[in-house]
């Protein structure tokens, strides 16, 4: 019996970024677009900590020294690789953690003195997987747009988001107006 699973390739991501530049006129659809953008970018961040994560299995329960300090990192108890967890926390908004009692040793490096930030590397080989897609740039605008106003007035993500360019109708006149 085999198990087939999914992965996600550029065109998932131009696929998603059709979707939302088909439905601008929709705030509602729009919304919707970016939260499966979102979740399309957690769910490659978390592939990418499972396979960092899936070293050599230990016999015996017991770790190699010759594996000890290595990525992928070497499986003892199984946890750590299957602990991967994303969660959504609102429209647009899922955090991706692992909740296993041996994620913080190793992600800091306790007893081992040898830091692995697997959670980071993901991140970063996620960043540069969107790079070649236009999924980068909608998200580096979001990242760039300044977090206050004109006035000096803080503008919350959500606000920031919906004015940007990428959403293209969406957003409103931009420069001084007469």
């Amino acid at each position: 019996m085999s198990t087939q699973g999914f992965t996600f390739t550029r065109k998932t991501f131009s696929d998603i970024e059709d979707f939302i530049a088909d439905v601008k006129d929709s705030k509602r659809k729009v919304q919707m677009g970016i939260d499966l953008l979102v979740r399309a970018m957690i769910m490659t961040t978390k592939g990418l900590a499972q396979q960092k994560s899936a070293g050599p299995i230990a016999p015996r329960r017991r770790s190699n020294p010759a594996l000890a300090f290595r990525i992928p990192v070497q499986r003892i108890t199984g946890e750590y690789f299957a602990g991967w967890t994303q969660r959504r926390v609102g429209h647009g908004h899922w955090i991706l953690y692992n909740d296993s009692a041996e994620a913080w040793l190793i992600e800091h490096g306790i007893y081992q003195r040898v830091r692995r930030p697997i959670l980071k590397m993901s991140f970063l080989g996620m960043l540069r997987f969107i790079q070649s897609t236009r999924t980068a740039d909608r998200f580096l605008e979001w990242v760039i747009a300044p977090r206050r106003s004109a006035k000096g007035q803080f503008q919350s993500f959500h606000t920031r988001v919906m004015n940007t360019s990428s959403l293209g109708g969406m957003s409103g006149p931009t420069g001084n107006l007469p």
